[in-house]
């Protein structure tokens, strides 16, 4: 199983591909756990995204046959050192120690991806029941079907896998005793505590 991510998909400007990265199964936190804010960080930040689980072998997929290789979405609360993140930028170093470190990211469970679209696709998540980030799908700048699309050129996709996509450019930061939740079109499908 692999995780992963595309960045930066929301808003109006088109990279020439999207940017991909990958985080390990050690990221996931397992259900009903909390967020442990590590002590490598001082300025941890959230994102709400949407998920999507590939149910079959594919490589080099056309965009057209790309609905094919998924049917289940869920939601996702992903969080990232923002410091760290900052530092390897600058220092033009690799991303993972600041997004992809254990229990980084987590999961809510999966409903068929039909029900997210033909509602909307509006996805939000709370900070302290206040409503802090709130996107619709069709601001997406890729599709899930380019999304499938682009991944399979460099990875092969395999049963399991799960693709995450849909950040905002909006992180909201934590801090210990918080509470987030997400959900899809109006309906909570995930809590994380942060401790």
């Amino acid at each position: 199983m692999k995780l992963i991510y595309i960045d930066k998909n929301f808003g109006i400007s088109r990279e020439a591909e999207p940017v991909i990265f990958l985080k390990p199964k050690t990221s996931l936190i397992l259900s009903r756990f909390p967020f442990f804010y590590p002590d490598f960080s001082s300025d941890i930040r959230a994102h709400v995204e949407v998920v999507l689980k590939i149910v079959k072998l594919g490589k080099n997929i056309q965009v057209k046959f790309a609905q094919q290789y998924y049917n289940s979405a869920g939601i996702s609360i992903r969080f990232y050192a923002h410091d760290l993140l900052e530092d390897c930028k600058n220092n033009v170093l690799p991303w993972e120690k600041a997004v992809a470190f254990d229990g980084s990211t987590a999961i809510s469970g999966f409903s068929h991806v039909d029900t997210f679209i033909k509602e909307g696709g509006k996805y939000c998540l709370s900070l302290n029941h206040l409503k802090v980030q709130e996107f619709s799908l069709d601001k997406m700048i890729y599709s899930f079907d380019q999304i499938i699309s682009q991944v399979s050129k460099y990875f092969t996709l395999t049963t399991g896998d799960m693709l995450f996509t849909g950040i905002s450019e909006k992180a909201v930061p934590v801090k210990i005793n918080d509470v987030l939740e997400a959900g899809m079109n109006g309906m909570q499908m995930l809590s994380c505590k942060i401790k």
